[in-house]
This record gives C-alpha cells, structure tokens and sequence, in this order.
C-alpha cells in the first residue's frame, strides 16, 4: 500500500506546492519530508493566521498572508516559529515585506508596520 500510495500522494500534491519546495526525481524518503514540511507549515500558517487575523500593516482581512520576519530561507530553523512570524495581506506582504522583490526580504517589518498602524489610526477615523 504505501509503495503505491506515496507516488499517487506526490503527483496530486506536487501540483499545490510553493516553488521552493517542488523537486523532481527525489527518493521516497526525501518525499515524505518534504510532505510532511509542507504540511506542518500549513498548519502552523494556519494557526497563526487564524489568531492574527488582519493585516499588520493595512488592517485588511482579505487575502491574508504570513511573512517570515528572518526569512526562511536564511534562518531554516525559525520556520515554524510563531515569534518570526506576521500578517499581512497578498499586496502588502510583496510591497513592504519583500520590497517588490521576492528575492529580498524586509527585516525591520514589524517596526514599518507599528509605524504605519500608528499614523493610520491618527489620519483614519
């Protein structure tokens, strides 16, 4: 069962994956890390989202997005981590999170967006 199981899992799943973690060729072990990563960070991801649930720097709700403050890619560990995490929606997380670019990252997020939530409640009534 798990012999033929694991395979037809993969093609339906591989599809629904981020770019950063689609491989080709990998064994079946590599698989089913890769699986279960991606599912614990949905779950994580959902969690958080569900417990923050408006964006940290507009204060929408819709399209709602986590942006990994150190981002994964440098910091692998802090994945999961809830304290490396912060809300933003679809618009905000690629303008102020990654500077318009998804192969940067912003760093200082959450003061930009203390900042920009501050003077918000100020000038919006």
């Amino acid at each position: 069962m798990r012999g033929t199981l694991l395979p037809r899992l993969w093609k339906w799943f591989k599809g629904k994956l981020p770019w950063t973690v689609k491989a080709q060729d990998a064994e079946n072990d590599t698989l089913l890390h890769i699986l279960h990563s991606e599912i614990e960070w949905r779950v994580a991801r959902n969690i958080y989202i569900r417990d923050h649930n408006v964006c940290a720097m507009c204060g929408s709700v819709k399209k709602l997005e986590v942006h990994h403050v150190k981002p994964y890619s440098k910091f692998p560990a802090l994945r999961y981590d809830q304290g490396n995490l912060i809300t933003l929606c679809r618009e905000c997380h690629f303008r102020f999170g990654h500077g318009r670019n998804f192969h940067k990252s912003n760093s200082e997020i959450r003061a930009l967006a203390a900042y920009t939530a501050d003077n918000l409640a100020k000038y919006v009534q």
